[in-house]
């Protein structure tokens, strides 16, 4: 794998467009990693409406580096192409311009969107069906999912109005940015790997009960290979 680009949300700073980290490495426990600078130009270029450098904006967000370690650990010599996506309307143009640039080019890419899903209880401000498990239950089956199910359907252009909506998603712009690259290139679906919460984890992994509740999905985008004779 040669670039990773990464959309990630935006929690700690305004923004109105995209904000890409375009130039030098990051360090994270595993080592440096480096930036992929000459597609994060060709990415610039193509979308200098919606995507514009500002290392400041990514210096204290977190939802990009989570996702770094987990590339070095597979793929060490991997570069990277970080870039927030808030929840504009054009988040998934922002995507649609990646998707072009990657049409053009002999890199072997990957591009991963980061989000949380609904943050349920009392520390979120969030408790439309009352707190405890039926609050959860109801965060989990019903909010997640339909969040979830338009992610799985590809609807990039209302991924981001719904989750402002019903407060199901921290990065919606994200989700609607992948979500529009990986259907440019040609996927006509999602596949759900994984749904869970914080809740349930801590329930059943350290016997504990907690007040409050984020939710967490694994979906992936990849065309379908067929088998021909």
């Amino acid at each position: 794998m040669d670039t990773f680009v990464i959309f990630g949300a935006v929690h700690t700073v305004r923004a109105t467009r995209a904000l890409a980290y375009d130039r030098g490495r990051w360090a994270t426990p595993l080592g440096d990693i480096e930036i992929d600078e000459t597609l994060t130009d060709e990415i610039l270029s193509e979308a200098p409406d919606l995507i514009h450098v500002d290392l400041d904006g990514h210096r204290r967000e977190h939802s990009i580096e989570v996702q770094v370690p987990f590339i070095q650990y597979f793929y060490p010599d991997a570069r990277i192409v970080p870039m927030l996506v808030p929840p504009i309307s054009q988040a998934d143009q922002v995507g649609r311009a990646v998707a072009r640039v990657l049409q053009r080019t002999d890199k072997i890419t990957v591009c991963l969107g980061s989000s949380d899903l609904t943050h349920y209880g009392p520390s979120y401000g969030f408790t439309p069906m009352g707190t405890g498990a039926e609050g959860f239950r109801w965060a989990r089956e019903k909010n997640d999912e339909f969040f979830i199910n338009l992610a799985l359907s590809m609807e990039a252009e209302k991924i981001v109005e719904s989750a402002q909506l019903y407060g199901s998603a921290c990065g919606p712009g994200a989700v609607a940015a992948v979500m529009a690259v990986a259907r440019d290139l040609g996927c006509e679906k999602g596949r759900l790997l994984a749904h869970t919460t914080s809740a349930d984890i801590i329930e059943t992994k350290f016997f504990q009960k907690s007040a409050d509740s984020v939710g967490y999905a694994g979906i992936i985008y990849g065309l379908e290979k067929t088998n021909s004779n």
